[in-house]
């Protein structure tokens, strides 16, 4: 019922992170908690057969994908949150186009959707729409670990997901262009 009014999906934040005989496969998505159309199994086959990798691979990007929804499955069941404001920060470049930014969100609120705020500021600062994709995926991850930082009692001691980013104070966005 909550999903069909405010159009809230419960979307997982994915990281694919195999080695093959050729290299390394990595990818960033969500997955809807919800999806009832498409097993991680039949995901990970489409998508072996679309990259050509063999059937070991296929197997172990299903094994990722099945336990990182299950981790978060496990999360969600055991954490009620109240309104928690944490500090979001963004650092992205793509195709030569640098991306710095960190606002506050609460967390707990099913009214704050990554999709919807990425799709806003990409529009607000001429961002391709590569971007709006990587800040959503960014977001997702930053809040699954806060999420995960409560429910461990860990949270008062978590200043901020990002390791590396710079301690500034600034809540504006911040871009940078590489010339090749």
């Amino acid at each position: 019922m909550e999903e069909e009014v405010f159009g809230y999906e419960d979307l997982v934040p994915i990281r694919v992170n195999v080695s093959t005989d050729h290299g390394r496969v990595q990818d960033a998505f969500t997955w809807n908690l919800s999806e009832s159309r498409m097993t991680p199994e039949q995901f990970s086959s489409r998508f072996c057969k679309e990259m050509d990798f063999d059937e070991r691979i296929e197997q172990e990007i299903a094994a990722s994908i099945a336990k990182q929804i299950d981790d978060f499955k496990e999360l969600k069941r055991r954490t009620h949150l109240d309104e928690n404001i944490f500090l979001i920060r963004i650092d992205l470049t793509i195709n030569g186009i640098s991306l710095y930014d960190q606002f506050e969100w609460d967390i707990s609120s099913p009214l704050n959707n990554p999709e919807s705020f990425s799709r806003s500021l990409c529009a607000d600062m001429g961002l391709s729409r590569e971007f709006e994709t990587a800040i959503a995926h960014c977001i997702r991850e930053q809040i699954y670990f806060y999420e995960r930082a409560l429910s461990e009692n860990k949270a008062k001691s978590v200043e901020y997901y990002h390791p590396g980013a710079s301690s500034s104070t600034k809540f504006f966005p911040e871009f940078k262009f590489f010339y090749y």
